[in-house]
């Protein structure tokens, strides 16, 4: 009866523009990183809306597999995880005080970097796991040296538990990414002050994906696997052990459909304030995808669409929710399906070459990718 209802009064629409997440790619990649550690611990990143690709997407693709903690940023992405992974949370994110009060300690373990959240913590009476974040030089946020006997000198006398220790590299992902030894030197030297303590934690760890292929220390036993586990390499093409990565395979598409078509003869213009004018007599038809389902406007003139096989240029002026493509004499019709980003590196429409043409890092463009937007697992 729920569903009948359900199905009367919030039918699910077939949607214009569709994110496709391929589950073997995503596990592919997620055993090519585990086999870079063989014996370390691998934790999946999923903050971000699992870096664009849906969190409730990757979570269920991630349900079945064998994971200790799947690390997100923020208190609704632990929901999320808890919903459709089944899994318990590392929380690498702060949340307000009051926030720690409707949290599980079964499900959620808070990475602690401020002394307030410690209080609040152990205020709240419940037998919280926790991890300590250590900074190592990065100085964006985390527990400086001088102040983890604070932290130390509290935990001692309160009913929490120390899991984990982890710290964060700042330049792993650079050609020379030097700085990252001096990260691991001043974090064993602050581990040697928590052993001083009587803790010993079971996770000590600093690397991501790049920190992955540079470094092997036996010290560091567990790893997050950031945007590695969706098929991106961080590092430059330069750098001398970026062929280690090439094996990751990007696990998101990017779908649209035509949605109409227009004739226009020679000198007449295409969109927005006539930055392009037509040469010759054309036809061009309209996609409803562009910034505000997160591409970047300034890819004017400088991207194209996949039509079976074909590659169709973007004209003219991006709009707010439409793209104008030139369709090349093609025999397209209104609502059929466009590719705008390819898991093909063929076919030149690919996360990494939309960041590359707008001087921007792969990142930014999955993370912008519109969180209403349809995903499907395919």
């Amino acid at each position: 009866m729920i569903s009948f209802f359900r199905s009367r009064f919030k039918p699910k629409l077939t949607s214009l523009n569709t994110i496709r997440v391929d589950r073997a790619s995503i596990l592919r990649n997620l055993e090519f990183l585990q086999n870079l550690q063989p014996e370390g611990v691998l934790f999946p990143v999923l903050k971000s809306n699992a870096y664009g690709h849906g969190l409730k997407e990757v979570s269920s693709i991630l349900k079945n597999i064998d994971l200790p903690y799947i690390c997100v940023d923020s208190v609704p992405e632990y929901y999320l995880v808890k919903k459709y992974a089944k899994k318990r949370s590392l929380l690498i994110g702060e949340t307000l005080p009051e926030n720690y009060k409707k949290l599980s300690h079964k499900w959620a373990t808070p990475c602690v970097y401020n002394l307030k959240t410690l209080q609040t913590l152990i205020a709240t009476w419940k037998p919280w796991t926790i991890h300590l974040f250590l900074n190592t030089g990065m100085n964006r946020e985390w527990i400086q040296y001088h102040e983890l006997w604070w932290f130390l000198e509290l935990l001692e006398w309160s009913n929490l538990q120390l899991e984990w220790v982890l710290s964060h590299f700042a330049n792993a992902d650079e050609t020379d990414s030097s700085f990252c030894d001096t990260q691991i030197a001043e974090f064993k030297n602050m581990y040697a002050l928590i052993e001083q303590y009587g803790f010993e934690p079971k996770y000590k760890h600093i690397y991501n994906t790049a920190g992955l292929t540079k470094y092997q220390d036996p010290f560091f036993n567990a790893s997050r696997t950031w945007i590695g586990l969706f098929g991106y390499s961080p590092l430059l093409d330069e750098d001398p052990v970026a062929e280690k990565l090439a094996w990751l395979a990007p696990a998101l598409e990017v779908t649209t459909t035509v949605v109409s078509m227009q004739r226009i003869k020679a000198g007449e213009l295409v969109s927005y304030g006539g930055k392009f004018v037509a040469e010759q007599d054309m036809t061009v038809a309209t996609l409803p995808f562009w910034y505000t389902e997160g591409l970047s406007r300034s890819l004017r003139d400088k991207r194209h669409v996949m039509w079976q096989g074909e590659r169709l240029p973007i004209l003219g002026t991006i709009c707010m929710n439409l793209c104008i493509i030139d369709c090349k004499h093609q025999a397209i019709n209104v609502w059929d399906e466009v590719t705008l980003i390819s898991t093909d590196p063929e076919h030149h429409n690919t996360i990494k070459e939309f960041a590359t043409n707008t001087a921007t890092i792969p990142y930014e463009i999955l993370v912008n990718l519109d969180p209403k937007a349809r995903r499907t697992i395919v």
